[in-house]
């Protein structure tokens, strides 16, 4: 039989043995080093990997299901499930707990709550500017309160809804908000020409989350998805104005989005958009053009050039305000699902996707993103001013009603 042997004289055998002694030692370092970094991957970006069912899935904050167990009409019983192990801002929680609680809502406030929610994957927004995540053109979230009948109570068109983005805990600026300019909406129990609702994302916190529904109780006019309520997640919130007015809101003219420390004098903006009812495919607000990238990683702005790669941003309207034509929101919506998500939400949707999707966008002065001098004559002829105090709003509401007011500029 042949047999194979090396110049030195080794068998097929012995030489392989040879080799292996060699070079196996280093392979199994090399092995060990890969499945270390894998290990170390799938902690970073699924944090705690839980094989049920066969499927992987995040550790979140998990509402496991929220079922209907009341028989009575006049409430709805929540069985509400929660496991933790999330990230909120720059801090990583992955501690394992589960609580389980009732909560008792009235049917008749809180028009409509999701009874099943599964994996609300509380994701920071930069996990889709920066691809860490399988779809970044998503938006994943579900309705943990949802006023339906908002615009739905009366079939007939109205003129103007102001939908404000607020931070979970400001229940003194939403008080303060119904109470004075938003009261144009709330004197009519929010069925009239105008009629408002706030923007919230999820917590943590059990005792906030439950103040919420309370208070979604009282007023039906609290929306929420089951994001993370962080600044970071502006973008998402705007995201889910769009969302919400093209599913639930079929009926109204003008959309307006601004923030809980902003003054809205609502007469004007009705006078504003009183002319534009029959134009379509607008945007009005503070108009922004030729704004640059902020490139120095220690700013609060920074943008990379992978998440933006241009030179200049498409004009945009200031976030602090603007209102929009309904016909423009559906479009805005469809456009988000398939645009790389930036967490500056008014660059995001009224720059990058309102360029995408064609939409006008027209420079009105009355609206401003700048402080304005907290009196009731810097408003007479204003629509909008930025950061306004609770105090303050009260003092230029009072004020504007006043009809012994006299300004200077008048």
């Amino acid at each position: 039989m042949f047999r194979f042997t090396s110049c030195d004289g080794e068998t097929m055998k012995e030489l392989v043995r040879r080799i292996m002694r060699k070079y196996m030692c280093p392979f199994l370092v090399i092995l060990g080093i890969n499945i270390v970094i894998c290990v170390l991957y799938m902690q970073k970006h699924v944090h705690v990997v839980d094989f049920l069912g066969g499927q992987i899935r995040p550790n979140t904050v998990n509402i496991q299901s929220l079922t209907e167990s009341s028989t009575e009409s006049s409430e709805v019983s929540l069985l509400v499930t929660r496991r933790s192990g999330f990230q909120e801002e720059d801090k990583q929680y992955s501690s394992q707990f589960q609580t389980t609680e009732n909560l008792k809502l009235p049917l008749d406030s809180v028009s409509k709550i999701s009874k099943t929610l599964e994996n609300p994957n509380f994701t920071k927004i930069e996990d889709f500017a920066r691809n860490k995540v399988t779809q970044i053109n998503a938006h994943p979230y579900t309705f943990l309160i949802n006023p339906v009948g908002l615009c739905s109570q009366t079939k007939t068109p109205f003129d103007l809804l102001v939908l404000i983005s607020s931070g979970i805990t400001n229940y003194e600026q939403r008080s303060a908000i119904r109470s004075t300019w938003g009261s144009e909406a709330t004197v009519f129990n929010n069925s009239g020409n105008v009629r408002l609702a706030f923007l919230l994302g999820y917590t943590t916190d059990q005792t906030i989350q439950d103040k919420v529904f309370q208070e979604a109780q009282i007023h039906s006019d609290i929306v929420q998805e089951n994001f993370l309520d962080t600044y970071r997640n502006l973008t998402l919130k705007s995201v889910m104005l769009l969302k919400w007015v093209s599913e639930f809101c079929h009926n109204v003219h003008f959309v307006m989005k601004t923030d809980d420390d902003m003054y809205i004098n609502i007469q004007n903006l009705l006078k504003m958009v009183s002319k534009l009812l029959n134009r379509s495919n607008i945007m009005i607000g503070y108009l922004f053009s030729k704004a640059t990238p902020d490139r120095k990683k220690e700013n609060k702005w920074y943008v990379p050039k992978s998440e933006f790669p241009g030179g200049v941003y498409p004009n945009y309207l200031s976030g602090t305000g603007y209102v929009m034509t309904h016909d423009v929101i559906p479009k805005l919506y469809q456009t988000c699902l398939n645009t790389k998500f930036l967490a500056m939400e008014d660059i995001f949707v009224t720059g990058i996707v309102a360029s995408k999707a064609k939409v006008a966008r027209i420079h009105n002065s009355q609206f401003s993103f700048l402080r304005r001098n907290p009196s009731g004559c810097a408003f007479v002829n204003a629509i909008s001013g930025h950061h306004v105090t609770v105090k303050e709003m009260k003092k230029i509401w009072e004020e504007l009603k006043q009809s012994s007011l006299r300004c200077k500029s008048q």
